[in-house]
């Protein structure tokens, strides 16, 4: 699994149609491992549907997102960087400032 670079700032999963049904891409399989192996989990938004990650090696904020609430799980997910005042805003947590480990 591939760590974020810092000229990364945004991930978006998508699912490749095959025989066998809807299969996860390469970004999506990446999303999945830098969720549950790499970045610090830090809370979730009021729906559930959004969770708010630290990478530990630079601090930066990372929102997890499934934005096809139609589609099994929320459909593919999406991994993009938020800015400290917009991770407290969404989801109501202070000194989220973006060195903090």
């Amino acid at each position: 699994m591939a760590k974020l670079g810092r000229h990364e700032s945004m991930l978006s999963g998508r699912w490749l149609e095959t025989d066998e049904g809807p299969t996860p891409e390469d970004d999506c399989k990446r999303i999945a491992a830098l969720t549950r192996n790499h970045l610090k989990a830090s809370g979730t938004d009021l729906s559930r549907w959004s969770t708010l990650y630290r990478d530990p090696d630079d601090g930066r904020l990372w929102e997890l997102t499934f934005a096809n609430s139609d589609l099994p799980g929320g459909g593919p997910p999406t991994l993009r960087v938020l800015a400290p005042e917009d991770a407290a805003a969404r989801f109501g947590h202070k000194n989220l400032g973006a060195n903090r480990s």
